[in-house]
């Protein structure tokens, strides 16, 4: 695990979080105005990436940039990297339910039985928990492949609001992008966007998204077949971590209305990429093909548009990885 510390990184924040573009890297002109704000940044840094390689967790890289506004003095906003150390040492367990999906699923309400029964519990830190939660909250541009997906990002949304309350002037979100520009992503957030032209402090981490690495196996096809070949590749990884056959297959050899869960789930991005990919008719294995045919058209346009050549798209792909972003700012 590196971790990596920018510590001349200045950032300035989006004033429209929603867009989840990353905020650009900025160089702070007035080099009085940097040297007499450097020691608490590196001080503030270096223990907070100290903190991150003791607890251990799932990060790859931490950057904290502290945004100074010119016309307001040399005060930084709080720190991000105090909270990026609380999501990302902090373990919880959150508790959801699968019952508005059953009710969406069926034809007839659930029993109070079978409410019970679709009680779950999961757990690990804050981080991946939201990592989880923007994976299972996937979004086609404006399809979300998983109604089940809500509660469960309800939990977690909650459970990372109440386990970091030091500060209210705080956002921490979850982007899971398996390539720049996808228009397959997903995204959760836990507080506010910051207010227009505050003192902003960014801080962010990776954290493993629970789909295997592609880049190699997709330049070696983008070679072969081009862009084609590298959205064959990211398609068929996407489609497998969204809808695992191992757990699939389980849900569909349990009691309603897991299997009607599940096949709906199908459906929908079935609808959305405009493919038949019904597991009743082409089996898990079937329908994830069929599906990820659909997913790497959609793929292959956004690589097009977005990148020069094949090799460029093949390493800019990371659907392994989601990035927690925290923000804070100055009341």
């Amino acid at each position: 695990m590196a971790v990596t510390v920018d510590e001349d990184a200045v950032t300035t924040a989006d004033e429209d979080a929603t867009t989840a573009e990353r905020s650009p890297d900025e160089h702070v002109a007035r080099g009085e105005q940097r040297q007499s704000n450097d020691s608490r940044g590196v001080s503030t840094v270096v223990d907070a990436a100290l903190c991150l390689l003791v607890i251990g967790a799932a990060v790859a890289t931490l950057v904290y940039a502290p945004v100074l506004d010119e016309n307001r003095g040399d005060d930084p906003a709080p720190p991000a990297g105090e909270h990026l150390v609380i999501v990302g040492g902090t373990t919880a367990t959150v508790n959801y339910s699968l019952a508005p999906a059953a009710r969406d699923s069926m034809e007839s309400p659930p029993s109070n039985a079978t409410i019970d029964a679709l009680e779950r519990t999961d757990h690990g830190t804050l981080a991946e928990l939201l990592a989880r939660s923007a994976v299972k909250s996937a979004t086609a541009e404006d399809v979300r492949l998983s109604k089940a997906s809500s509660e469960y990002e309800n939990a977690v949304v909650d459970e990372v609001t109440e386990a970091d309350r030091s500060d209210r002037n705080v956002q921490i979100e979850a982007r899971w992008e398996p390539y720049p520009d996808a228009h397959l992503s997903g995204r959760v957030v836990a507080g506010d966007d910051p207010p227009p032209n505050v003192d902003t402090s960014v801080a962010t981490m990776t954290v493993a998204s629970g789909i295997d690495p592609v880049s190699e196996e997709a330049a070696d096809a983008g070679d072969r077949d081009g862009f084609d070949g590298v959205a064959a590749v990211v398609a068929a990884a996407v489609v497998e971590g969204l809808y695992p056959p191992d757990r699939i297959a389980e849900e569909r050899r349990s009691h309603e209305p897991l299997p009607t869960i599940a096949d709906r789930r199908y459906e929908r991005a079935a609808d959305r990429y405009g493919v038949n990919a019904r597991p009743e008719e082409h089996g898990i294995g079937g329908a994830n093909e069929r599906l990820a045919e659909g997913v790497e058209s959609a793929i292959a346009a956004d690589l097009r548009a977005s990148f020069d050549d094949p090799g460029a798209a093949a390493n800019a792909t990371a659907p392994e990885t989601v990035e927690i972003v925290v923000r804070t700012w100055s009341a």
